[in-house]
């Protein structure tokens, strides 16, 4: 996978999701998780549910669910599918963290419906992740996202 140069924000971004990406939780919490908190920040967002496949046709996921922000996904549950279905010698090429949807990186996220944005209460998210969620703070968003990807 090739690397991408993020714009600041989505640089910003991606480090304060890392403090959540060993949350005990999977694709769907994951995104509940990320949404909530960008709903709170007042942050923009598509909450996606769809399918990822990658370029070899061995491996497809349905349902998998991510976070658009402009032109990018965010998605830090895919590598944890891809070594439960194919093995840990897939992993490394698997996308995580931000990124643009496109076939640079082997894998195809095909979206199938577009979910409202999350908004639950900090108490529930907490007792869902263990005390993960409390620990996200979301960054300021100082300029607009731009993806032509």
């Amino acid at each position: 996978m090739e690397n991408l140069v993020l714009p600041p924000y989505l640089e910003r971004l991606h480090a304060a999701l890392m403090v959540v990406d060993g949350a005990p939780v999977e694709y769907d919490g994951h995104t509940l998780i990320v949404s909530t908190a960008l709903s709170k920040a007042g942050i923009e967002h598509e909450r996606v549910m769809g399918s990822v496949s990658n370029q070899y046709g061995t491996f497809v996921i349905a349902p998998h669910q991510w976070i658009k922000i402009g032109g990018y996904i965010l998605d830090y549950r895919l590598r944890m599918w891809v070594r439960i279905l194919s093995g840990e010698i897939h992993v490394s090429g698997a996308p995580h963290g931000i990124f643009i949807n496109n076939d640079a990186h082997g894998y195809q996220y095909t979206a199938t419906k577009v979910l409202a944005p999350a908004d639950l209460s900090m108490q529930v998210l907490n007792f869902m992740t263990d005390g993960f969620a409390g620990k996200l703070v979301i960054p300021e968003r100082e300029t607009e996202v731009a993806c032509d990807g």
